[in-house]
This record gives structure tokens, C-alpha cells and sequence, in this order.
């Protein structure tokens, strides 16, 4: 079973991608470290506010990715004009996984 860090890492490093695309990903991930989303997520945000110009639009495809990756129905229902905060999103998936 893959360790909780390691999922969320590899959901941010994938919404980047996909959002952005890979040449501009792989440019903003030489100045950003992904795996401050599962040590810092505050310093993560501003970091990503810094890098990308629409960073909200990351955040939220992390979401998603994350659920999908923890299979977590309940945000997969989420409508697209109300996704849940980051920071809290991360913290309540952490808490659920670290329970399985």
C-alpha cells in the first residue's frame, strides 16, 4: 500500500501536467518542490500563487485527483463551482487514510 504523501505527490504532479501542460510542469517544478504540498501546504499555495497564474485551477484538479486516487465518493460529487478548500480537503483525506 502506497504511503498517503506519496499518493498526494504524485495527484499534485499530475494536475500540473495536466492543467498546464508537461514543457511549462517540468519548468515550474525545477522552482517548486511538490512535496511541500504534504509538508507545508501553506508554503506549497504561495508557491504555487507564485508559479502559476492559475493556481486555483491546480488546486482544485488535485482535489480531484487526489479522490480519485483514494477513491473518496464524496468529493467526486463535488460540482465544479464549489470545491472544498485545499488545505482542509488534504488534512480530512489524511485523517480517513491513515484509518484503513
Amino acid at each position: 500500500m502506497l504511503e498517503f504523501d506519496e499518493i498526494l505527490v504524485r495527484a499534485t504532479d499530475d494536475a500540473l501536467n495536466t492543467t498546464v501542460g508537461g514543457p511549462v510542469a517540468k519548468a515550474i517544478k525545477f522552482y517548486m518542490d511538490l512535496s511541500l504540498v504534504s509538508k507545508d501546504i501553506d508554503k506549497f499555495r504561495w508557491q504555487l500563487n507564485k508559479f502559476v497564474a492559475g493556481s486555483k485551477l491546480v488546486e482544485d484538479k488535485i482535489i480531484r485527483n487526489l479522490a480519485e486516487s483514494l477513491e473518496v465518493d464524496r468529493a467526486l460529487a463535488i460540482s465544479s463551482e464549489k470545491t472544498p478548500d485545499l488545505k482542509a480537503f488534504v488534512e480530512n483525506c489524511r485523517a480517513e487514510y491513515s484509518l484503513k
